[in-house]
């Protein structure tokens, strides 16, 4: 019963959090756009002179996904839950089955060890934040261990720096 009311409130969170995430990023998004000369002169042709030139991209372009999470460890003073490789859309729902059952062995704290993470985008930082308000909720500690530069990248331009408080 516990576990569906966490899991409702943080569906109702992550709805809010979501929107307002995505307002402030397209706000910064938009100051970065204001900033960049898009002339010819700065590009070296016009819009449409290139057509026809277009190629494939190399396959080293290509970030090989990784396996994003790791088997979550839970001992008597807490849960620690390992997050490697890419952190995006396609983890964060078995991310969140590993934040509700370290929730539901009543740890003392979850941590994050986000030092193997190479990549997070919106989705996988949204479902840190939603992580730590349900832990907060549940009266569990929450800390986020080893931020990666990519994850102190991203807080730093969301402004969604709290979360990494005590780094």
């Amino acid at each position: 019963m516990i576990g569906e009311r966490h899991r409702i409130i943080a569906n109702d969170r992550q709805a809010a959090d979501m929107s307002q995430l995505a307002g402030r990023l397209l706000l910064r998004a938009t100051d970065i756009l204001d900033q960049i000369d898009f002339s010819p002169d700065v590009f070296g042709a016009a819009p449409g002179e290139c057509r026809g030139q277009e190629r494939p991209m190399s396959e080293d372009a290509e970030p090989v996904r990784a396996e994003v999470l790791r088997e979550g460890k839970q001992n008597h003073t807490g849960a620690t839950i390992t997050l490697e490789g890419e952190f995006d859309m396609t983890g964060t729902d078995r991310f969140w089955v590993f934040v509700t059952q370290a929730l539901a062995e009543d740890p003392r704290a979850i941590t994050v060890d986000a030092s193997g993470l190479e990549f997070i985008d919106s989705l996988g930082l949204l479902a840190l934040l939603r992580a730590r308000d349900a832990a907060v909720e549940a009266g569990v500690a929450f800390r986020v261990s080893d931020p990666s530069p990519s994850l102190r990248r991203l807080v730093e331009v969301t402004g969604v720096k709290d979360l990494l408080a005590d780094q």
